[in-house]
This record gives structure tokens, sequence and C-alpha cells, in this order.
């Protein structure tokens, strides 16, 4: 697995903590953390306290793990035998955790393993090679044309605008002048500038292609 250090943590038959750490595992990809949750469906629970609890416990492992000198990024890997929605939102919220490290839940009860998905993270990185295709003047503005049906205007932006522009971006890839579209764009600039104004105060000049 191109580990450099496999950890499997002494566990108590006893535990009744509700996240349990497992082992920890270092590699050149990622330094993995796996855990286990033993909160049941339907317990009462407080979410802001798990996530104290993990935040303080990875902090002070990656402190461990740098004297070590494994700066590897951090996946947390967390057994779970009973599908609990709050597990789900915890691992797609990354704002608690400002992203220092990736968890992940390992959906025991849909038949995940924790050995695959282990595997996954700490085997060693793969490349592919490299196949370029040509893009075709017709192939681009079908992508093009394609995106700008679910784009949307940049935030503080006029919709109005976005929605020329979009128009002028059409008309360009579709006759392929795009001295033209510089003439429409400079000429929906200067509309914009003197309706701001309130007069003609700025004239266009023709230029040649």
């Amino acid at each position: 697995m191109n580990n450099i250090l496999d950890i499997e943590l002494p566990q108590s038959e006893n535990n009744t903590e509700q996240v349990i750490p497992i082992s920890v595992h270092c590699s050149s990809v990622c330094n993995l953390l796996i855990f286990r949750s033993q909160i049941q469906s339907g317990e009462k629970v407080d979410w802001n306290d798990i996530k104290i609890i993990f935040a303080r416990l990875i902090d002070r492992l990656s402190d461990l793990l740098r004297d070590y000198q494994q700066f590897s990024p951090l996946i947390i890997l967390v057994e779970v035998e009973q599908p609990i929605d709050e597990w789900n939102q915890l691992m797609g919220d990354q704002d608690w955790h400002r992203g220092r490290f990736v968890m992940q839940e390992v959906k025991l009860y849909k038949g995940q393993t924790t050995d695959e998905i282990k595997q996954r993270w700490l085997s060693p990185l793969k490349t592919g090679g490299y196949n370029p295709v040509k893009i075709t003047a017709e192939g681009l503005s079908k992508l093009v044309k394609e995106a700008l049906v679910y784009s949307n205007p940049p935030k503080g932006s006029s919709p109005q605008m976005f929605d020329r522009y979009v128009e002028n971006l059409i008309f360009v890839l579709e006759e392929s002048e795009s001295w033209q579209f510089s003439i429409f764009w400079r000429d929906e600039l200067l509309k914009d500038i003197n309706n701001v104004l309130g007069y003609e105060l700025v004239e266009g000049h023709d230029f040649a292609k």
C-alpha cells in the first residue's frame, strides 16, 4: 500500500465514547485516520460536540504527525453501521473545519468496507497517458452555447448587460467574425456610458477589421 507507518490503536471492550479512533495510516499520498461511530439511529446527540471532539483530536494528531515529518493531506474515515442523516451533513460541511482535512463516511450498512476505501486512498498515485483532442471551431461553438444555457450573471453585474454579452458571444461563434463582435461590444459599452451620463457624450469611430 506504499505505507510508511501503520498504527492500530488499542480498543477497550467497554468503551462508551460516541466516536472511537481505530487506526492511523501514513503514506506518501496521505495520512489516513480511521474512526468508528457508536452513535445509534434516533439517539440524541449534540453534533457540535462531535465536531469539537474531531477538531481537537485531529489537531493534536496533525501536530504529532508533523513532528515525525509526515506532511501529507489528512483524510478521515468514519465507520458508520446505521444510516444517520447527521453524519451525511457533517461530511458535506467543510466550513466547521476550514478544509483542514477531508472526511468520508464508510457506509458499512451499504456493504462498504474500510479496507477497500483505505486501499483507494493509500495506493500510489496513478497517471494516465495524455491524448489531446483537436477542437474545431464548430465544436467549440457548440460547447460554449451549451454552457451558456446554464450560465448566470456574475454577482453584482447587470443581468441586462450579461444577456447582451451572451447574445453577442453566440453571434460571433456562429459567424466566426471576431472583429464584428468587437464592434458590437464597443457599441454596447458606448451606449451604456451615454445612458449613465444622460446624453450622447461619447461617439464611436469605425475601424478596419
